[in-house]
């Protein structure tokens, strides 16, 4: 019933709105996913850091919606669906039907909430969404680990089944964002080396792992055309480019710590009160929160999000579901015996929730009152759907609210002057909207996203000839306020010093307006440019 709630919410709203911070991220999902059902495939027509995976899920809902952008509601809640009875199957296997349903909830709220991990969440967005789905698959990856290691420790023989699908889920973290496959590969092998079974199980185990990874990445790698080189190629250059905006330092909210002190300090309980000949069990758990915590953090300093450890809610119903957990062994001195598993799953588990279902609900609400806006986009078939917030005094910038609303409709009024129906449009800005709202093909070429020190940097870029790809126009928007988006102005210098040479060589001032700059392609590129 639950999940049939959150699902349907999901495709009622479709995209949720006023779009408040980050909205010009909601063209990295409609832009990519455009290219994807258009037939083009990331690494071999357009650079990208990210794998197809989350390309893929929006194209489906693109394609189900008529390319609406309320596709991205609709993929979420089919996707998101089919995590959660992924998830709830991982659990009930080995655990209670409680526990199930609420890893099963939990999971479907994590995908479907229209808002950044960490942000408001009536602050209606979809920037990041891909890092939603990553916590997602690590949380069944986590949890399939424990069930493992519940089993070893019974003396339960575990099938090959459950390390079949944490290899398929591994292999999608890594054509998803290859930073969480790269976090959970070494927790998966920790853990399995770790969980006391024997040779012959550990053996079936390490066979499961690869045939689930091996064939989900034969799958990929089937549609990204073996484009080995070309994938690689992107990946390096993404590390090297984070690497110098990396902070591996970052403070972690009150909420956040609180959570991991009392995953340790539940998960050190599980010393108390039993035989001395379980304590090397015991310490699994400890050893599973060590990891959980651990993971939680170099996710959030690899991600762009402010504050939450969505895995500390999938460790909490793990913990508080284990048989030492709810036998007598799990006793505080003064308080019931379910007071710690209460206390566990109420601070870890019931704040994520609550704001994920207030951000559902809200949007819900919102809904009505959209179809009373001033501000639309000139692009009604496409643009009907998206609805901006307004952004006042020191919030005002180029990427949200009226101020984006009207750059975007001086961008395609530039367009439609000057280009006909057929002609794709290549930006120097962080993402594309062009070719999606005016229904026109995508050039090859370009970047999923482009973010200067975080996927391309002065040390590591595509050259040239491989940016401009086969683009007959090229459009350079122009941040003119003082004091604001130097973010996104820092990209466009980053453009301008690596590709603005070429720019200039093979292409020629069009037009320019108060927002942007419509170049046009003079001259095809040689065998031997580069820069």
């Amino acid at each position: 019933m639950a999940l049939a709630a959150v699902c349907g919410l999901s495709v009622f709203i479709g995209v949720a709105g006023p779009l408040g911070s980050f909205t010009h991220d909601i063209f990295f999902l409609l832009d990519n996913a455009y290219r994807v059902v258009l037939g083009q495939v990331p690494g071999g027509d357009f650079s990208s850091a990210w794998g197809p995976i989350m390309y893929l899920i929006d194209a489906t809902g693109l394609m189900l919606s008529g390319l609406r952008p309320a596709g991205l509601g609709y993929a979420n809640a089919l996707f998101g669906a089919l995590l959660a009875i992924w998830a709830f199957l991982i659990v009930r296997s080995r655990g209670s039907s409680v526990s199930a349903c609420a890893v099963g909830i939990y999971t479907v709220l994590l995908i479907a909430a229209p808002f950044p991990i960490g942000n408001n969440p009536v602050d209606f967005g979809y920037a990041m969404l891909y890092n939603r789905y990553g916590y997602a698959l690590f949380g069944i990856v986590m949890m399939e680990c424990a069930a493992h290691a519940l089993a070893a420790r019974a003396g339960v023989r575990h099938g090959t089944g459950g390390a079949i699908s944490t290899g398929i889920a591994v292999g999608l973290l890594a054509f998803l964002k290859i930073s969480y496959a790269m976090v959970a590969i070494p927790f998966v092998a920790v853990l399995a080396i770790c969980a006391g079974a024997g040779a012959g199980d550990l053996r079936r185990r390490f066979l499961g792992l690869c045939g689930g990874f091996i064939t989900l990445t034969v799958i990929v790698m089937c549609y990204l055309r073996f484009d080995v080189i070309d994938m690689l190629r992107d990946l390096a250059t993404a590390a090297t480019a984070r690497r110098v905006s990396l902070e591996p330092l970052r403070p972690v909210g009150i909420l956040d710590l609180v959570q991991g002190v009392i995953i340790f300090i539940f998960a050190g309980s599980l010393f108390s009160g039993e035989p001395a000949v379980d304590r090397a069990s015991r310490f699994r758990w400890i050893l599973f929160a060590l990891l959980t915590v651990g993971a939680g953090y170099l996710l959030f300093i690899s991600n762009q999000q402010v504050e939450t450890f969505p895995l500390n809610g999938y460790a909490a119903i793990v913990l508080a579901a284990t048989p030492l957990a709810t036998g007598k062994a799990m006793k505080w001195p003064g308080f019931s015996s379910n007071f710690p598993r209460m206390l566990l799953v109420g601070l870890c588990v019931l704040p994520f929730c609550i704001r994920n279902v207030m951000s559902l609900a809200s949007a819900a609400l919102e809904w009505p009152k959209l179809q009373r806006v001033d501000v639309s986009l000139a692009s009604p078939e496409r643009g009907a759907d998206l609805v901006f917030g307004t952004a006042r005094g020191s919030m005002k910038t180029g990427i949200m609210g009226v101020e984006y609303v009207e750059a975007l409709n001086d961008g395609l009024a530039l367009l439609r002057r000057h280009s006909g129906p057929r002609d794709g449009v290549l930006t120097f800005d962080e993402f594309n909207p062009f070719n999606y709202l005016l229904d026109r093909p995508s050039p090859r070429g370009g970047f999923a996203a482009t973010a200067y020190n975080y996927v391309f940097c002065d040390a590591a870029h595509p050259t040239a000839e491989r940016f401009y790809g086969n683009a007959s126009y090229v459009m350079v928007r122009k941040y003119t306020r003082e004091g604001q988006d130097s973010v996104e102005k820092g990209n466009i210098l980053g453009l301008m010093r690596i590709y603005g040479s070429a720019l200039r060589s093979h292409f020629t001032v069009v037009e320019e307006t108060d927002h942007w700059v419509l170049w046009h392609r003079v001259e095809a590129f040689g065998e031997g440019t580069t820069r």
